[in-house]
C-alpha cells in the first residue's frame, strides 16, 4: 500500500490537491510576503490619474499631464522628478486602470481615502491570477503544437512553478506578464499556422514591451521563406508600436520623458555596451547572436507540430539566454525567459539532466537579484513592502541580509559565481534542447514531482527566512 502510495507520488502523473498546495504556498508566499513597491506605487498612481484624464476627456494628453505632475514634485515617491513619469505603454495604464477602477469608485462614493498599500497588495494578487491565466494560455499553446491534454496541463503547472516566473511577476510586483499572455496568444495562433493573427498578437507583445520582438523575427523566418510575405507580416507584427507613436509618441511630455528614461537607465545602450571594439564602434555581441539566430531559423525548414514547438523553444531560449549573458537586466525583464526554459522542459532529450538546469538557472537568476543588482538595504525593502508591517503595524529592523550573508562569503564572489551557473545551465538548457531537433522519439510525459517542487524553494527558503527573522528581531 504505502509503496503504491510512493510511487503514484513519485511521479506528476496527474496534478493532485497536494500539488496546488504546495503551488498556493509558495505563490502566496511571493504575493504577501515581499513586495517590490517603487515602481508599482508610480504605477498605480499614474493609472489613478489615468482614470481622472479619461473622465475630463484629457485622454490624448495623459503623458503631458503626467509629466508636468512629475517635474512639480507631485508624486513625490522617492523625488525623482521627472524620472517619476509615465514611462509605460498606454496600455498597460489603462488594464492597470481597469483592475484599480473598484477601489477608485469606492473613494468617490464613499468619500474616504484607501491607502497605496491596500493598492499594491490588490494589485499584487491580480497580478498572481495573470500568472494562473498565462499558464493556462500555456497548456493551449501546448495543445496547439500536438501534445496530449494531460500532458499540457502538467506543462502549465511547469510554468506556474517555475521561480523565475514567481518572482519577475508577483515577487518583484511588475506587470510583464501581460506581453506575455499576448506573446501566448500569438504562439497559439503561429501553432495553428495562422501567421496574420500571429503577427497582430505579437504586435500587441511588442507594443507593451520591445522584448518580443526579439523572438518575433526569426519565428517569422522559419516558416516564411519568401521575401514579400515576410516583410509584410514583420511590418503587421510593429503596426500598433507605431500606431502608439503617432498617437501618444510624438507628445512633449512622452519624449522628454523617455529621454531623461535613456539618459539615466541607458536601456537602448544596454544591448550594445557589451561587445568588443572594432573600427566602427562595439561589435555587440547581443546582436551577433540575433544575427545568427534568425539565420538559423531562416535556413531551417521544420514540420508540423511538435518538432516546430521544438524549434521555436530552441530560438526563443537561445536569444533570452544570449540576454542574459549579454544585456544588464533587470529581474522582471526575464520574465518571458520563463517562458522558454519551461517549453523546454518536456522536449529536451535528458530530462533529469534539462530540470538540474532549470534549477541552477532560477536559483542562479534568484541570488543575482537579490544581491548583485540593488543597494545593501532592498532585501529589507521589499519585507517591508508586504502584508507583514500591514498586519503587525511594525516594520522590519533587523540585521541586513546582505550584511549577514557578507559575515559569511564575499558578497561579490557570490554574485560573480551565481551567475555564471545560470548562464552555463542555460546553454546546457539550449544544447539539450538542440538535440531533440532532430529527435523523433515521442515525448515524454512523466516528470518527476521532487525534481518539479526543486525549481522553486529557493524562493519557500526566503519565505521561511522572511517569518523567522522577523518574528525573532522586533
Amino acid at each position: 500500500m504505502l509503496k503504491k502510495l510512493s510511487l503514484d507520488y513519485k511521479y506528476l502523473n496527474e496534478i493532485k490537491p497536494l500539488d496546488w498546495v504546495y503551488f498556493g504556498v509558495v505563490a502566496l508566499g511571493a504575493a504577501l510576503l515581499y513586495q517590490y513597491r517603487f515602481d508599482m506605487t508610480l504605477s498605480v498612481m499614474h493609472a489613478r490619474d489615468l482614470i481622472t484624464c479619461i473622465a475630463h476627456g484629457d485622454f490624448l494628453d495623459f503623458y503631458d499631464v503626467v509629466t508636468a505632475k512629475a517635474m512639480d514634485g507631485g508624486y513625490g515617491v522617492q523625488g525623482l522628478g521627472i524620472l517619476e513619469s509615465a514611462n509605460y505603454n498606454i496600455f498597460l495604464y489603462l488594464v492597470l486602470s481597469i483592475i484599480i477602477l473598484p477601489f477608485v469608485i469606492i473613494e468617490k462614493l464613499a468619500s474616504v481615502s484607501i491607502s497605496i498599500r491596500v493598492y499594491l497588495q490588490y494589485v499584487e494578487l491580480v497580478i498572481l491570477l495573470l500568472d494562473i491565466i498565462a499558464a493556462c494560455f500555456v497548456d493551449r499553446v501546448c495543445q496547439t503544437f500536438g501534445f496530449e491534454k494531460n500532458h499540457s496541463k502538467k506543462i502549465g503547472y511547469l510554468f506556474l512553478t517555475s521561480l523565475i516566473l514567481l518572482f519577475s511577476t508577483v515577487g518583484f510586483h511588475q506587470l510583464d506578464i501581460i506581453y506575455i499572455l499576448f506573446l501566448l496568444l500569438a504562439l497559439e495562433e503561429y501553432g495553428k499556422e495562422r501567421y496574420l493573427q500571429f503577427s497582430l498578437y505579437m504586435s500587441v507583445a511588442i507594443m507593451l514591451k520591445p522584448f518580443p520582438a526579439f523572438v518575433f523575427f526569426p519565428l517569422i523566418l522559419l516558416k516564411i521563406k519568401k521575401v514579400l510575405p515576410a516583410v509584410l507580416y514583420i511590418a503587421i507584427g510593429f503596426f500598433f508600436s507605431f500606431l502608439f507613436y503617432i498617437v501618444f509618441g510624438r507628445g512633449e511630455g512622452y519624449r522628454a520623458t523617455k529621454a531623461a528614461m535613456e539618459e539615466h537607465y541607458g536601456f537602448v545602450d544596454r544591448l550594445s555596451n557589451f561587445g568588443v571594439e572594432s573600427g566602427v564602434g562595439i561589435l555587440s555581441f547581443m546582436l551577433i547572436v540575433f544575427v545568427l539566430v534568425c539565420i538559423f531559423a531562416y535556413c531551417s525548414h521544420p514540420q508540423k507540430g511538435i518538432e516546430t514547438y521544438k524549434y521555436v523553444v530552441f530560438l526563443g531560449l537561445s536569444l533570452f539566454t544570449a540576454f542574459s549573458a549579454f544585456v544588464l537586466w533587470h529581474p522582471q525583464w526575464m520574465a518571458i525567459l520563463a517562458l522558454f526554459t519551461v517549453m523546454a522542459l518536456p522536449v529536451a532529450t535528458n530530462r533529469k539532466a534539462v530540470f538540474f538546469c532549470d534549477i541552477f538557472a532560477g536559483t542562479g537568476y534568484f541570488i543575482i537579484s537579490y544581491i548583485k543588482y540593488f543597494h545593501p538595504g532592498w532585501v529589507e525593502s521589499l519585507v517591508n513592502g508586504g502584508i507583514l508591517p500591514m498586519l503587525f503595524r511594525r516594520e522590519y529592523t533587523g540585521p541586513k541580509a546582505t550584511d549577514a550573508l557578507a559575515n559569511i562569503i564575499d558578497i561579490d564572489f557570490l554574485g560573480r559565481h551565481a551567475y555564471a551557473v545560470m548562464i552555463s545551465s542555460l546553454l546546457a538548457m539550449c544544447a539539450l534542447v538542440y538535440k531533440s531537433l532532430k529527435d523523433d522519439r515521442e515525448v515524454d510525459s512523466s516528470y518527476e514531482r521532487v525534481l518539479v517542487y526543486a525549481r522553486s524553494i529557493p524562493l519557500l527558503v526566503y519565505q521561511v527566512g522572511i517569518l523567522f527573522f522577523y518574528f525573532k528581531f522586533k
